[in-house]
């Protein structure tokens, strides 16, 4: 209703247009209807194209949601290519420190992960929760997440390339939440796969 509204007052090519679809596109990400979800996600991308600069944020959060839907239909390759240009957009808009620019390196992350690059999900997962430990020394949930991730991929590619990446995790925990914090750990042991979640 909300979008039948919008289209009647502003037009198809409108930012509360191309939200509407946006909002329907997730919320039916979350009933499972994916294929329908995925068109009203690219239409409302589309519109954002179209109206606003290359290097809107609200372009990024399309970009992102393609991603998502696009991983969810197990087309990680695809899904890699939107989550990169969301993370070059919201660096661009936001600067390297953000937390969205976290959301993206994790989200990112993931998709690498799903194609078994594993040295270059582990990376992007070690920004991520550098960023996010950097912003802020009380314990997030975004925090808990992206910790969970990084040892999930450290537990599945356990080579001595990883090493130096645990040691940099262990040093960021250490110096962020101190040497006895469960997130530190954690990072120590880190013994195995732990499932990885997704913005």
């Amino acid at each position: 209703k909300a979008l039948i509204i919008r289209e009647k007052v502003f037009g198809t090519y409108h930012p509360e247009v191309a939200m509407s679809y946006n909002n329907i596109g997730m919320t039916l990400v979350s009933l499972g209807s994916l294929e329908r979800a995925e068109q009203c996600i690219t239409k409302g991308m589309e519109i954002r194209k179209a109206i606003c600069d290359e290097n809107h944020p609200s372009l990024a959060s399309s970009y992102s949601n393609k991603g998502l839907i696009l991983g969810k239909l197990k087309n990680h390759q695809e899904a890699v290519e939107y989550k990169k240009k969301a993370l070059e957009i919201r660096e661009k808009v936001f600067g390297r420190e953000h937390p969205d620019v976290a959301m993206s390196h994790n989200n990112l992350a993931i998709s690498l992960g799903e194609l078994g690059l594993l040295t270059d999900a582990l990376n992007h997962q070690l920004e991520a929760f550098k960023i996010s430990c950097a912003a802020s020394k009380n314990k997030h949930p975004h925090q808990e997440m992206y910790l969970q991730n990084l040892i999930g991929f450290l537990g599945e590619f356990e080579k001595n390339a990883t090493k130096s990446v645990r040691q940099q995790a262990i040093s960021i925990c250490t110096d962020t939440f101190g040497e006895g914090d469960s997130f530190t750990t954690r990072l120590k042991k880190a013994p195995s796969k732990e499932s990885c979640t997704i913005l």
